[in-house]
């Protein structure tokens, strides 16, 4: 889950470069978001896992 995240922030982000830089400081906005929906994703994710291993713990 986390390796998939930072892939896809690289990803994002571009290969490096002046022309990637500069395009990342224009969609500065978008990248928070991104990163914004990243985390929120990741909360959800973390929640669903701890509820399911609740579950599995109260049937032993």
């Amino acid at each position: 889950m986390f390796k998939k995240l930072a892939l896809g922030k690289l990803f994002l982000r571009g290969c490096g470069g002046p022309s990637s830089s500069l395009h990342y400081h224009q969609d500065d906005g978008w990248d928070q978001m991104m990163e914004a929906a990243a985390l929120k994703s990741m909360v959800v994710y973390a929640k669903y896992h701890l509820i399911r291993f609740k579950e599995q713990r109260g049937r032993i």
